[in-house]
């Protein structure tokens, strides 16, 4: 919250659009704050079992870091996505091929 107090705006309200992954992860942080619980509880506990998403996550347990992709730096080193304000809330959510594959698909068939 001291990221938002603190905040000023870069352009008058109103005359310019700009992306901003704390607005979205404010969202996030509302959502689960009113269902009393941990955002990546609440993600992990249960929207991606209700969704069937078996290797899907908001925190990569260490034995499944293998599965997941990472990028590289400018000198081509490993490098994963570091925590940010509202990170977990806002660009928090890992998952596989397959996991995403099924999910595309569910919601294919349902239109």
């Amino acid at each position: 919250m001291e990221y938002f107090k603190k905040w000023k705006p870069t352009y008058t309200p109103g005359t310019y659009r700009t992306y901003s992954n704390p607005s979205i992860g404010l969202l996030g942080l509302i959502t689960a704050r009113s269902m009393k619980e941990d955002f990546a509880a609440l993600m992990e506990g249960k929207l991606f079992p209700a969704l069937g998403l078996k290797n899907s996550y908001i925190n990569v347990p260490s034995a499944q870091m293998d599965h997941y992709a990472q990028g590289y730096t400018d000198k081509d080193e490993p490098i994963r996505m570091t925590p940010g304000v509202l990170g977990e809330e806002a660009y928090g959510v890992r998952t596989t091929a397959g996991d995403m594959a099924r999910f595309c698909c569910r919601q294919h068939e349902a239109r």
